[in-house]
């Protein structure tokens, strides 16, 4: 069988995504390459997609499974740490199959479009931005040998050098674009699952109803999607779901939006629908601490929401200010305070040793989340990656790894002054101990995970942290790919 374009990932693992916690991370699939293929069936063209994370024979899986297909064109997406692994395939596959354009899309290429196609010479075309319009315009244009220079929102290899095209004005209408083709991933709703602290039931499944942050937090890039933020209509986020529900049976939902409730009439307008519609589903998503209040919490919880994801950051008021969030600790207290009340299942997410922080500000935050009443704490290393608004600036705050392939927010990569990267690797792990090692979060977490789940969550998490300690330090300052 052949395909007119195969749409692929890079190969990873579970460790290396979610580090200390893999045992409990998710397996997310890729939302960005079933919204790019729904996008190419709507016009005419075949299409497969391979998930190189899901992939058990790693690269070379994959790059035999691209080879099987014949495909005429092959899309590969890739983010800061896996542009290497993409550059990789595209190496093999170039060898494989000389004559198939191999294009690259994601946040990576988008940030850094000349340094990407520069540094990464198998990439022969770059997508840059938000990718559906693009693409399809990009594809018929190799198809009928035109010119491509005229494409708003691609990098290229001209004789000139490589060149950026007129950028692609971000997608207003969202509604337009047809519903993501989740039949290209085999087995969607059951191979890929959500988080411990999301999971509810089985078949599940990840939905995206919004893009674009208008906020500009110091540690987050947000070049693809932009700061506008638009939304689906009630009407299509309604259709969609009832796809999922009957094609699929799913019952429960992953809404992995940046922020579901930034729109206060909309997520109520959408929860009233679902109460009427009386499907069986439950649900999770991601929130602001200040975007929630009590009546709207009431109304989640009655459409089927038992868990959200706070973006807490810190447990100190300055370094909370630093990260210029736009929130307060008084927010984070309430958001937990009034999720609870509504028996919603709390998550924090917090950073770890970030610009300006200090030992001290770290053991704030750990006494913040256990004093809130969280039922989830879920730290993050500070992470500097391109095109956010300290990346240029990090090095003036301590010591910085900025190899591409460590930007993972699960492995330390900086430093504050006055800390080496053992330092806060060492904190983070005590972090996560002090939080979970409490009466109530082991109860709560048996009764998630059940006492075997639990146990293998607790031995992973060990193993993880005992290799971490051992694992020698490296003290590179690399700005560039090498």
């Amino acid at each position: 069988m052949s395909v007119d374009i195969v749409l692929a990932t890079a190969c990873s693992s579970a460790k290396e995504e979610f580090g200390l916690l893999s045992a409990a991370g998710a397996s997310r699939p890729p939302l960005n390459l079933l919204n790019l293929g729904a996008a190419l069936i709507e016009n005419g063209y075949s299409v497969a997609v391979i998930d190189g994370v899901t992939a058990i024979g790693g690269l070379d899986e994959v790059v035999e499974s691209i080879a099987a297909l014949e495909p005429r064109f092959i899309g590969l997406t890739a983010m800061t740490a896996n542009i290497h692994g993409s550059s990789r395939m595209a190496a093999l596959l170039r060898k494989r199959m000389n004559k198939a354009p191999i294009i690259i899309g994601g946040i990576h290429v988008s940030t850094l479009p000349e340094e990407t196609m520069s540094s990464f010479g198998s990439f022969d075309i770059g997508v840059v931005g938000e990718g559906e319009n693009t693409l399809v315009e990009l594809i018929k244009a190799l198809e009928k040998q035109e010119d491509i220079s005229r494409i708003p929102g691609l990098v290229i290899r001209a004789k000139d050098g490589i060149r950026l095209t007129p950028p692609r004005a971000l997608i207003s209408g969202l509604d337009t674009l047809p519903l993501p083709a989740w039949h290209l991933l085999e087995d969607y709703v059951r191979k890929y699952q959500p988080t411990l602290s999301r999971k509810t039931r089985l078949p599940s499944a990840y939905i995206v109803t919004s893009r674009g942050c208008p906020y500009s937090c110091s540690f987050c890039n947000n070049i693809v999607h932009g700061r506008t933020f638009r939304s689906y209509s009630v009407d299509y986020i309604m259709n969609l779901v009832a796809h999922l529900v009957k094609a699929y049976g799913v019952r429960d939902l992953t809404i992995y939006d940046e922020n579901l409730a930034l729109n206060r009439q909309r997520i109520i307008d959408l929860c009233r629908r679902l109460i009427d519609a009386r499907y069986d589903l439950t649900w999770s998503c991601d929130a602001r601490v200040d975007s929630v209040d009590d009546e709207m919490l009431g109304v989640m919880y009655k459409a089927g929401c038992r868990s959200i994801w706070f973006g807490m950051e810190s447990g100190n008021a300055a370094v909370l200010e630093r990260y210029n969030k736009g929130i307060k600790l008084e927010d984070s207290r309430r958001a937990a305070g009034l999720t609870r009340k509504h028996k919603i299942k709390s998550s924090g997410s917090f950073i770890i040793g970030g610009p300006q922080e200090a030992v001290s500000t770290i053991r704030d935050t750990i006494c913040f989340a256990k004093k809130i009443g969280l039922d989830y704490f879920v730290p993050y290393f500070y992470t500097p990656v391109p095109g956010t608004p300290d990346y240029n600036t990090i090095e003036q705050y301590g010591t910085a790894d900025l190899d591409y392939r460590s930007a993972t927010m699960t492995q330390p990569t900086f430093a504050p002054r006055g800390m080496t990267i053992a330092d806060v690797r060492n904190w983070y792990i005590r972090s996560l101990v002090c939080f979970y090692l409490r009466p109530r979060i082991i109860f709560n977490l048996a009764k998630e995970a059940g006492f075997t789940g639990l146990l293998r969550c607790g031995f992973s998490f060990l193993l993880n942290a005992i290799n971490a300690i051992m694992m020698p330090q490296k003290n590179r300052r690399i700005k560039s790919s090498e």
